[in-house]
Formats: C-alpha cells, sequence, structure tokens
C-alpha cells in the first residue's frame, strides 16, 4: 500500500490518497506488475498522526485488510512517519531522490545551476 496527504493551495484543500501495489503472475506464469488507486478523500482535519491514521485504517477496512498487516510506503513527513511508526513502513525512494535533488538545487550557487544546464 502507498498513500500520500498532498495540498491544493488553489482551493485551499488537503488530500489523502490510498494505493495498492501487486505482482501479478495470473498470466500462465508471467509476472507483472499491478496498482490501482482506491481512495483520494478530501482531508478536512488536522494532519497530525492519530487523524492520518485512522483514515488509512478506515479505507483499508472498507477494502477488507487488516490494517496491522499491510506494509506501508510513504514519503518521510513527520506526521505519516509517525502514523506507521508501529507499522511496517517503506521509504519512497522517488520521495528521497526529489528530496536530494532540491537540497543539492537549493545549495547550488547561480554559477553551478548554470553550468548544470549546459
Amino acid at each position: 500500500m502507498t498513500t500520500d496527504l498532498w495540498s491544493n493551495n488553489v482551493v485551499h484543500r488537503s488530500y489523502h490518497d490510498l494505493s495498492f501495489v501487486w505482482v501479478d503472475n495470473s498470466d500462465e506464469g508471467i509476472w507483472s506488475l499491478k496498482t490501482a488507486m482506491y481512495a483520494c478523500k478530501v482531508f478536512e482535519v488536522k494532519k497530525t498522526a492519530e487523524n492520518l491514521w485512522q483514515c488509512m485504517d478506515g479505507m483499508l477496512t472498507e477494502v477488507g485488510y487488516d490494517p496491522d498487516d499491510i506494509p506501508v510506503t510513504t514519503d518521510k513527513g513527520d506526521n505519516i512517519v509517525a502514523a506507521t511508526s508501529q507499522r511496517q513502513q517503506l521509504t519512497c525512494i522517488c520521495h528521497s531522490l526529489n528530496t536530494a535533488q532540491e537540497k543539492a538545487w537549493d545549495n547550488a550557487t547561480s554559477t553551478q545551476v548554470c553550468r548544470i544546464i549546459l
């Protein structure tokens, strides 16, 4: 399962999404990666670890999964890390690479940036 919390600053709303990723080998031994978004809900409460876990718990229960038996892939936001601290939590490599790139870009001087672009 992957989950993320994001904001739309134009309409001033936050959203919480939940997706599933699995490997399917039902096609005569050929393995394929499958993904599906289960839900993307407006998140109108404070973005605390407890509220995030209650939202994830509710969505997983709706689907029929035991929330304590599903590994969760997330970014490194303090609230989502705290919400999943008692579960198997995996860090999303794409978020980690993006953070590293942003920090490198922020620390670069304008001369360094021009060299990178050229």
